[in-house]
C-alpha cells in the first residue's frame, strides 16, 4: 500500500497496522460486528446512548480514518450521523489534513 508523503508518522503507521494481515482480521471481525448491530438503527442500542460516545470517537480518530468502510455501509452511516453529534463535534480530536 503506498503511503502519501504528507501523512504524519502516527498515521502511517495506523494505515500499515491495518493492512497487516492479523489486523484486517480483526477490523473486519470488529467492524462487521458493529454493521450488524447498526442494521435497521440509527445508532448502536437503536436511540443515542453512551455507547455511541464510547465507540464513535476512536473510529473518527486516526486510526478510525485509516479503515475502508466500503463493505461497512451501516457503520459509515452510523459515523456521519455520529459526526455531526455537538457532543462529538466538540470534543473528539480530529488530526490536521495536510
Amino acid at each position: 500500500m503506498p503511503r502519501p508523503a504528507k501523512l504524519p508518522l502516527e498515521t502511517r503507521r495506523a494505515v500499515n497496522l491495518i493492512a497487516s494481515g492479523a489486523a484486517k482480521k480483526d477490523i473486519d471481525l470488529n467492524i462487521g460486528v458493529l454493521n450488524g448491530q447498526l442494521e435497521g438503527r440509527e445508532f448502536v442500542l437503536g436511540h443515542l446512548s453512551i455507547v455511541d460516545f464510547a465507540i464513535a470517537p476512536y473510529l473518527l480518530g486516526r486510526h478510525g480514518q485509516a479503515i475502508d468502510y466500503d463493505r461497512f455501509p451501516n457503520a459509515r452511516a452510523w459515523l456521519d450521523r455520529c459526526n455531526q453529534l455537538d457532543g462529538i463535534v466538540a470534543t473528539v480530536f480530529r488530526p490536521r489534513k495536510n
